[in-house]
């Protein structure tokens, strides 16, 4: 005799959800900026998908970004200069998978 246990992954579910909210923004804000974005040209590959925004982010702010052209530890120091008492998140991890919560961690 075997027995079996279904249920349902939660965290999943989560993620499935948030990816449609994700998708539905990313549509609201691609008709609602469509006059702007025209006129960005598309080698720039200007998005308006919350991921993509946030692997931007990590690529240019992250200290641990493994990305040759990001500017970490620049904007660490002008922070540091300039913006002194201001408090800083760390950046979720965006870049290297195509995770499902990256969404839902950037939002938070």
């Amino acid at each position: 005799e075997i027995k079996t246990f279904e249920g349902d992954c939660w965290h999943h579910m989560r993620n499935v959800w948030f990816g449609a909210v994700i998708k539905a923004l990313s549509l609201d804000l691609s008709d609602a900026l469509k006059d702007d974005l025209s006129e960005i040209h598309p080698m720039l590959r200007v998005s308006t998908d919350p991921v993509d925004v946030y692997r931007a982010m990590e690529k240019c702010f992250a200290k641990t970004a493994n990305y040759a052209k990001g500017d970490g530890s620049l904007y660490d120091e002008y922070q540091k200069i300039y913006n002194p008492n201001s408090h800083h998140y760390q950046l979720s991890r965006a870049l290297g998978s195509a995770r499902q919560d990256i969404g839902c961690e950037g939002a938070m």
